[in-house]
């Protein structure tokens, strides 16, 4: 009989069922990762995965954070989220100056969207992406549009180089580059 008909066969034979179903703590689940961004915005799961749709994810992930942190002036994330990326600093020192001024920004919600990304020879993602950004306008402490900060709504083409970080379970920035288009 050939090996593939003994292996089916073996499975023929009668077997009694069991009573009861296994538990949640008896079955195997994947980790549980500690939580990662802020607490009213993490970074989802997909984007904690070394793949290429977590490398996605991760790129749509941080730009959306980026948005939302020019409402809350709150740069800890795009910091703790990159690594060695001039323009995320950039962005991460302006918000911080202009929350010391006693500035707040208004709008600036984005739609981004991603291109396959390409892996290269040193093992970094890079990400093409395409964002559609509302009008974003930077109100001065004493209540005015400062208007040389501000932009009406605009499309930005560029891409994201990511690092895994195996420590952290987590994609993280090393390289944004944005242009309006």
């Amino acid at each position: 009989m050939p090996a593939a008909l003994l292996v089916l066969a073996g499975c023929s034979d009668p077997q009694p069922a069991n009573d009861t179903l296994p538990t949640a703590g008896s079955t195997s689940a994947s980790p549980t990762l500690e939580p990662l961004g802020p607490a009213d915005f993490p970074v989802p799961d997909q984007a904690r995965e070394q793949t290429e749709a977590g490398a996605e994810a991760m790129a749509r992930y941080y730009l959306q954070l980026t948005a939302r942190s020019f409402s809350s002036l709150d740069s800890t994330w795009l910091r703790q989220l990159s690594s060695d990326c001039s323009q995320c600093t950039t962005t991460a020192d302006n918000l911080d100056a202009n929350k010391a001024a006693g500035a707040r920004y208004e709008g600036g919600a984005v739609d981004v969207t991603t291109l396959a990304p390409e892996l290269d020879a040193e093992g970094r993602t890079g990400v093409g992406v395409l964002v559609e950004q509302q009008p974003l306008e930077l109100i001065g402490s004493d209540g005015t549009v400062v208007e040389d900060r501000s932009s009406p709504a605009r499309r930005l083409t560029g891409g994201l180089v990511l690092s895994w970080n195996a420590e952290r379970t987590a994609w993280l920035v090393e390289q944004l580059d944005l242009q309006t288009s």
